[in-house]
């Protein structure tokens, strides 16, 4: 995960931060968007692992396959993180 800034954070992904904020907010009073940790969040399958049936069915029928983009921050000892599906070129996985 790649370390943002929260500046960064929200535009990006200004409807996830706002997820993600929301997420805190139950578990910690009074977040402040500035003190909390941010990271871009880019997950899809291991290249190097084996893949699951829905994946090599992706790539197999569009060359592509789905990747999780979206931001998470945390904050004393809280987490909350939120993404959009999206399908990424394969080629561009590794």
């Amino acid at each position: 995960m790649l370390p943002l800034s929260y500046a960064e954070a929200k535009s990006r992904h200004p409807d996830l931060v706002g997820q993600v904020l929301a997420k805190l907010a139950q578990s910690k009073r009074d977040v402040d968007p500035a003190e909390v940790s941010w990271y871009q969040v880019d997950c899809h399958d291991d290249p190097d692992e084996l893949l699951d049936e829905g994946a090599i069915a992706d790539v197999l029928m569009t060359g592509k396959m789905p990747c999780r983009i979206g931001v998470c921050g945390k904050i004393a000892g809280h987490f909350g993180c939120f993404c959009h599906l999206k399908m990424v070129d394969y080629d561009k996985v590794h």
